[in-house]
């Protein structure tokens, strides 16, 4: 949490700096330390540990051993069977996560602070391995913080990273606010990731009208890009795309004859 909120207030507050390159290159080793302790920290999330553990207590009627960690007081680990007082190696999961807040809050952060390109993509590829497995828990603000940092800051994982980010978003698509659409369409259309375009047009087939002009414009701008990582030889996806961006063609046009201040025009 303290890593999380650190790096969240950083990037705001480097973010509204103007001389941000200036001020990151006088404190590039304060820098690198934060991202060193930050990248060590998140490989503990849900790692696997094994240590050479002291029994404390054990009965016959129960199947709990309870085990003493370094740091994490009492761990109970079932179905380990050893003697009272009997030095034992046991390979358990580190019961430590990371939270989905804290993760979102250090890579939105790293994102505005503008690291530099090494000390970046060691930050983000750690927060992105510690992120892939709870993915599936997240809250919709999360995954669009999560995934707009990473194609923003053109770090963090791969294909497969951004297919678990589409998997995880596609069940509850429907719970994403504007905002929230916006920015994960752009994180995909900006990591040139296909995975998560058919989904997308979905969703802004099914109620365009709740988009508001600065969502109009990121969607169709994300949905124009993604259209052209889709193969010529696959003329459906390339006809699904289309109908998405006339549904925002219209409901654009709707809002400029309604309220064209909102869009700027007098």
């Amino acid at each position: 949490m303290h890593y999380g909120n650190l790096w969240n207030k950083l990037g705001r507050q480097l973010r509204e700096t103007a001389a941000r390159q200036v001020w990151v290159a006088q404190h590039a080793a304060t820098l690198q330390r934060l991202v060193s302790a930050t990248t060590a920290h998140l490989r503990t999330c849900g790692a696997v540990l094994t240590r050479t553990l002291s029994c404390v207590r054990a009965t016959r009627t129960s199947p709990l051993l309870v085990v003493r960690t370094e740091g994490s007081g009492q761990l109970y680990v079932r179905g380990a069977r050893t003697s009272l007082g009997r030095a034992v190696p046991i390979a358990y999961c580190c019961p430590h996560r990371c939270g989905a807040q804290p993760l979102a809050n250090i890579a939105h952060g790293a994102a505005h602070a503008g690291l530099p390109a090494a000390p970046a993509e060691e930050l983000f590829r750690a927060a992105a391995d510690a992120a892939e497995p709870e993915l599936g828990r997240w809250a919709p603000r999360h995954l669009a913080n999560l995934a707009w940092a990473c194609a923003h800051a053109g770090h963090g994982g791969g294909a497969r990273f951004y297919t678990a980010l589409a998997a995880a978003s596609r069940p509850q698509l429907s719970a994403f606010n504007p905002l929230e659409l916006g920015m994960l369409a752009a994180a995909f259309a900006k990591a040139e990731q296909r995975a998560f375009t058919r989904d997308l047009c979905r969703a802004v087939r099914r109620s365009p009208a709740s988009l508001g002009p600065q969502e109009l414009a990121t969607v169709a701008d994300a949905l124009v890009r993604l259209k052209g990582l889709e193969p010529e030889s696959s003329p459906k996806r390339h006809a699904r795309v289309a109908r998405a961006l006339k549904r925002l063609s219209r409901a654009a046009r709707v809002r400029l004859v309604a309220a064209p201040l909102t869009f700027g025009l007098q």
